[in-house]
């Protein structure tokens, strides 16, 4: 009966996202297979070499010392200034970025997507990204009905950025509003960084939109900052005359994961856009999720100390090395079999694909075999996050045998 009550907009809805329909499947074959060794590539949480979440211990601790009260109510909805200040610190910036920038609490960096959506995109606005990205942009638009426009990622391992890229596939647009979703550095789903010059070329390129008559506003999803080679300060300092948002994830930050805590930011040297920001994502958060969970709040704040900052070092550059030792693995595995994948330099996700297989009968066939991972429309994203060495190693035993099979 519900059916004739759905809105023109709701009866096309479907997800792009298939990370939470394909985690179901694996804990259905986890049922019917409770022997089999199963290779779980599709979550993007940091998982040791024991398979469990990786969970810092200065956070542990932080965490150990709050009361139940701390842990049962609602966090503020309104930033404090030691929320602030410990965002801007976990974050790396220097006070010359600190003093204008703004934040508020919301719950995670995928919410503070949302947020701006909501706020900034209408039909009077083109909204581009690099293409392959995260599913859940396209939720996130669908939602409220728009698109995402790509500028497609070449799927080679050489690709790179020309300062024509971003120029080309912007100035086709009729809308005179552009807004750009640039998730980087370590690129979900590819695991791309641009290097300086590669991010030069797109301020040059929006240099030149903006000259034609374009209004640009770009978000920055910076939620995989901390296990980058990127230097926040430099991308800053590239951007610094214009205004542009960005977002904080505790979940990647701090190993938070489930407790959906973080913040929008706005970088602007416009004293009046402050109070624009603070009205509107206040509007927002009581329209959706409400204030954030306070426990993750709290723990927040205490990195207004910036000395505790420093504790979370060790961790980060823990995860940087172990997933760099796992993807030189596994990629020195998709060159022996014949793979392809889009250009990797870091972070938690891989985008692979073979020239002989449809991604559909690719995906397929590694599933019967017991390999989880993430179809996209062009290719498969794999977790190195979730996968320890010894799942890549049977990964890299179950690809020669399916091969083997394959050429008898």
């Amino acid at each position: 009966m519900i059916e004739s009550f759905l809105t023109r907009r709701a009866k096309n809805k479907e997800s792009f996202d298939q990370i939470t329909s394909i985690s179901f499947e694996v804990s259905q074959y986890k049922n019917k297979n409770p022997n089999s060794n199963i290779i779980n590539g599709t979550i993007g949480m940091f998982y040791d070499e024991d398979e469990a979440p990786f969970v810092f211990q200065p956070i542990k601790d932080i965490y150990n010392s709050f009361l139940l009260h701390d842990i049962s109510t609602y966090g503020f909805l309104y930033p404090t200034q030691d929320f602030s200040n410990a965002v801007f610190n976990l974050l790396g910036l220097t006070e010359e970025y600190k003093k204008n920038s703004y934040c508020f609490p919301c719950a995670g960096g995928l919410n503070a997507i949302h947020h701006f959506a909501h706020n900034f995109i209408d039909e009077e606005t083109s909204v581009f990204a690099l293409n392959p990205f995260w599913g859940p942009y396209e939720n996130i638009l669908e939602e409220i009905g728009y698109k995402i426009q790509p500028i497609n990622i070449i799927p080679k391992s050489d690709f790179y950025i020309d300062e024509d890229l971003f120029f080309e596939a912007i100035k086709k647009t009729d809308k005179e509003k552009v807004i750009i979703l640039i998730n980087i550095p370590c690129q979900n789903p590819t695991g791309y960084t641009p290097n300086l010059d590669e991010i030069k070329y797109i301020k040059n390129s929006i240099l030149k939109l903006i000259s034609l008559g374009k209004k640009i506003l770009i978000f920055f999803d910076l939620v995989y900052i901390h296990y980058s080679k990127l230097n926040i300060n430099d991308l800053f300092e590239i951007f610094s005359d214009l205004p542009f948002f960005y977002n904080f994830s505790s979940s990647k930050t701090l190993s938070l994961y489930g407790f959906r805590t973080g913040a929008i930011c706005l970088y602007s040297k416009d004293s009046t856009d402050k109070e624009i920001f603070i009205e509107k994502m206040a509007f927002s958060a009581r329209a959706s999720t409400g204030s954030i969970n306070n426990i993750g709040y709290k723990i927040i704040e205490k990195f207004a100390n910036q000395n505790l900052v420093s504790e979370l070092k060790d961790c980060w550059y823990y995860i940087i090395n172990t997933l760099s030792i796992r993807s030189k693995k596994l990629l020195n595995i998709f060159q022996m079999y014949g793979f392809d994948n889009y250009r990797y330099d870091e972070g938690f996700f891989i985008s692979f694909f073979h020239n002989e297989f449809e991604i559909k009968k690719l995906y397929e066939l590694l599933k019967e075999n017991g390999i989880f991972f993430v179809p996209q429309p062009d290719s498969i994203r794999v977790a190195i996050s979730s996968i320890p060495l010894n799942k890549i190693d049977e990964f890299e035993s179950r690809i020669k045998n399916l091969f083997n099979k394959k050429n008898n």
